[in-house]
């Protein structure tokens, strides 16, 4: 079984510009870049063969410089200019992959830094087994439907998963749900959206708190506090 991975990294991160002047992946927590955390994560899953990376044109050699050469992360195969979505950008990771006879694609969010080889391991062992997975936690949080001020209803959070990445196919699979979604014209907010388009099933795999997706100057303080933390569990 040959697995790859594609992470996004092509976005400019709108709502932390406030605080930042430069794109967040290049951004340092902990002495480190957001995506070099992440990618030494994937470095250290023993399953994970090869990563690509879609990423902005003019970032591509700072990907290289900054981050890929520097911490000697040697699982990247390829940096690839991305696409306008992370839909877009995904599907061109796809087609680099067409060649590398992968068996497995996990594809996951740059910005979570603190997904670790257990969780990736255990995305992986789910799409192996049932096509497809998306690795969550259930919701706890009472859930409220609204329509501009008024809550119209509350939903039943026995039922309700927050999603989290990797969110991890059977490459053939994911191929599809690519094509089959730009032949209908259809956008998703994530791949497993996408693969349910198709019909088919979508396995849920237990996350983790810590696997947050830094998007807000909020999350980046959450994400400097627990890295300074060395005594949080790796997997919750």
């Amino acid at each position: 079984m040959r697995v790859a991975a594609i992470i996004p990294a092509a976005g400019s991160g709108t709502r932390l510009q406030s605080v930042l002047d430069r794109p967040k992946q290049f951004t340092r927590v902990a002495g480190k870049p957001l995506l070099a955390h992440t990618l030494l994560a994937f470095q250290a899953c023993p399953l994970v063969d090869l990563v690509v990376i879609p990423t902005r044109e003019d970032a591509i050699e700072t990907v290289w410089e900054e981050i890929i050469e520097p911490y000697g992360i040697t699982v990247v195969q390829e940096v690839i200019t991305g696409g306008a979505t992370r839909q877009e950008s995904v599907w061109r990771g796809l087609q680099v992959l067409e060649e590398a006879d992968v068996d497995i694609v996990a594809v996951h969010d740059a910005a979570r830094i603190f997904v670790t080889p257990d969780i990736i391991t255990r995305s992986v062992r789910a799409a192996e087994r049932y096509g497809g997975c998306v690795v969550g936690l259930p919701a706890v949080d009472t859930i409220k439907m609204s329509h501009e001020t008024w809550i119209e209803a509350t939903i039943d959070r026995s039922v309700l998963w927050y999603a989290q990445t990797p969110q991890t196919f059977r490459y053939p699979l994911l191929r599809r749900a690519f094509r089959h979604a730009a032949d209908i014209g259809f956008t998703g907010t994530d791949e497993a959206m996408l693969v349910e388009t198709l019909g088919e099933r979508v396995a849920l795999v237990r996350g983790s708190k810590y696997n947050l997706k830094i998007t807000d100057p909020e999350d980046l303080e959450l994400a400097r506090a627990l890295l300074a933390y060395p005594h949080r569990e790796e997997s919750q």
